[in-house]
């Protein structure tokens, strides 16, 4: 077998479509000689890729910049000969992912230099393209990583374009994961709250299973409340006859400005959206597309109807959706309107058409007017890379929120000033896209919105040239709603019996070995303390552990109780990550306190879950209760 086989095949491991790109190319490669000391030494387009006399110090020191800052994961602009990737796992980086922007360079280093060994382990990722390789950066990493980017002077030299495109999305990417764990940490118990509340609504609305492939060949029109929706918002006038539209919540009252009541709006808020609301009879019109999670209240608005779309994304969700009637699960991007996409696709429409969905600042705007915001200001710093905004609320409420600049391509080809939240969208945008072309590649999916960042897979269109070529015919879109919405849900009440008194059990096990290991840790603590490290400590450890293997067992079956927690979690995954230079006696202290407030973190949430648990077991018997009486009357009928 070759040198370029056996990296093929080990590459082929991690990404196949890699691998058939190498194996096709044709073109000729860069050159690879032996230097002074028989190493391989790059050259393309006329430029020293490593140096001739000793590859493998100047590696060393590249090694020794890099880790000096002391990063969980590399991010490596250009491959080179490997030096400096083998340099890294030789000195235990973990993580190392590699953007090599050339094929020439890729191919021509494979055929010379066996790296078979470094990518057919776990702690090395190559791409070519930019998209798989943020992927798997962001899959493989977490916000409280940190991760540096690296290049070597020719490649700057030769790939400013691509080093920038590289450089930006990296910072992008560690945003969107910090971004998440802020929206975890902020949202997650409100997000279970909600769920447990929301319970009589998923026995009383239908999910959106059931407009599955109902919406065949139907246009859907995704209006966002982005600054550009104001140059073409009022062509929706005239066609709500000829495709679907559904608004983001935050669009709703700027539509209903223009005189435009749409089929549906969207949301899935974990509060209360009263005042982006008509409160009107535009209102009763409507259908609302609410998540499984949303404040209660939105369930209880006057609409016309509602349905219900679960996330894969929460733990019980996953466990219960398909007990409540939902086999399918959305895809959530972070937005409403990326979660609107995948449903859809689901609906089967045809072509999909976003509106508003600037993703970046206007110039003195961050949403389209008519909606809850009675004036803004935006104030761009170049130089300190922030941008501030300053609000007034239709509340009458005033802020100033200062936001840490981020930059996209737009739809101009210049740069647009961003800020993280539109950039984890924008990201998931493209990669959903790409996806969805190899997949369904007959949906078309337009971007209309005339302005804002461009999103790499969608074609860039005026909505009126959308209108003349695509919105000509008639769409019975309230038909086909009206008849979703009569459906009522499939629900497996047995089914649902059996999940809660489970998790009932485990949550009341967690509480009751909770509070014993908070026990044990405290009398722990007082024999440390009396009389320091001594040997019967080890007695009363083995017992601890023995309590928490059987506690994490418990949990393993109630997995949101680990979300609930989420703050602590990270802030116990960051004390694990501590190096501290401190005495032995010292790290067993703050190991016990370290338990004992861990552990009453977990009790304090079981108690809080367990009146939710109890109400929601009473609530599914009662609807056993109603069904078998239904049963009997109809059989005392017949």
């Amino acid at each position: 077998m070759t040198i370029f086989e056996s990296n093929c095949r080990a590459i082929e491991k991690q990404d196949s479509i890699l691998a058939e790109r190498l194996r096709a190319f044709s073109k000729e490669t860069a050159t690879l000689y032996r230097g002074k000391n028989k190493e391989y030494v790059l050259t393309y387009k006329g430029r020293l890729f490593n140096s001739r006399y000793g590859p493998w110090k100047e590696a060393d020191q590249q090694a020794d910049e890099i880790l000096g800052k002391k990063p969980d994961s590399v991010a490596l602009f250009g491959l080179g000969c490997g030096y400096l990737m083998r340099t890294l796992l030789k000195r235990g980086t973990q993580k190392i992912f590699i953007y090599e922007p050339s094929m020439e360079i890729l191919k021509g280093v494979l055929m010379k230099v066996d790296l078979s060994r470094e990518f057919s382990g776990q702690r090395v990722y190559l791409a070519n393209y930019i998209g798989p390789f943020i992927a798997r950066v962001q899959q493989f990493t977490e916000g409280i990583d940190s991760i540096i980017g690296y290049h070597t002077m020719p490649y700057r030299l030769l790939y400013q374009g691509e080093l920038k495109e590289f450089l930006i999305k990296i910072q992008n990417a560690h945003t969107s994961q910090m971004v998440g764990i802020k929206t975890e940490i902020d949202s997650r118990l409100d997000w279970l709250m909600n769920y447990f509340a929301n319970l009589n609504a998923f026995s009383t609305y239908p999910s959106v299973d059931v407009l599955k492939n109902k919406f065949k060949g139907v246009p859907m029109i995704i209006v966002g409340a982005g600054p550009s929706l104001r140059k073409n918002v009022a062509l929706l006038a005239g066609i709500k006859d000829r495709a679907f539209i559904v608004s983001a919540v935050t669009a709703y009252k700027s539509l209903l400005s223009y005189g435009i009541t749409p089929h549906a709006v969207i949301s899935g808020e974990k509060v209360n959206l009263e005042e982006y609301f008509d409160g009107g009879g535009a209102d009763k019109k409507i259908r609302l597309i609410l998540s499984e999670v949303s404040h209660p209240e939105m369930f209880g608005r006057d609409a016309r109807g509602k349905f219900i779309f679960y996330s894969p994304f929460l733990a019980l969700s996953l466990q219960q959706a398909s007990l409540w009637g939902s086999k399918s699960f959305v895809s959530i991007g972070g937005s409403v309107t990326t979660a609107m996409f995948d449903m859809g696709v689901m609906f089967g429409c045809d072509p999909i058409i976003f509106l508003g969905q600037d993703l970046a600042f206007d110039k003195d705007m961050t949403h389209v007017g008519g909606g809850v915001y009675d004036k803004q200001r935006i104030v761009i710093d170049k130089d300190k890379g922030v941008v501030k905004v300053k609000e007034h609320y239709i509340s009458g409420h005033r802020r100033t929120i200062t936001h840490k600049l981020q930059w996209l391509q737009g739809v101009n080809g210049e740069p647009v000033a961003s800020k993280y939240d539109w950039v984890t969208f924008h990201q998931w945008f493209e990669r959903y896209t790409a996806l969805l072309k190899e997949q369904f590649p007959q949906i078309r999916v337009y971007n209309a919105t005339e302005g804002g960042a461009f999103i790499k897979g969608m074609e860039h269109i005026s909505l009126k040239e959308v209108i003349e070529r695509d919105l000509r015919e008639c769409a019975p879109v309230d038909k086909i709603l009206q008849r979703g919405e009569s459906t009522p849900p499939d629900i497996d009440i047995n089914g649902l019996i059996e999940s809660f008194t489970n998790i009932e059990d485990k949550v009341g096990l967690v509480a009751k070995l909770s509070g014993k290991i908070i026990k044990d840790a405290g009398i722990l603590k007082v024999a440390f303390i009396s009389r320091g490290l001594h040997t019967e400590l080890g007695g009363r450890l083995d017992g601890i552990r023995k309590k928490e293997r059987r506690l994490f067992k418990a949990v393993c079956e109630v997995s949101f109780l680990w979300e609930a927690l989420v703050e602590y979690t990270y802030d116990l995954k960051q004390y694990l990550k501590e190096d501290e230079d401190i005495s032995t006696e010292d790290q067993f202290r703050k190991d016990i306190e370290r338990t004992i407030r861990t552990y009453k973190e977990v009790r304090k949430m079981c108690l809080l879950f367990l009146p939710k648990i109890s109400e929601a077991l009473a609530l599914v018997r009662g609807m056993r209760l109603e069904r078998r009486g239904e049963m009997a009357a109809a059989v005392n009928k017949k």
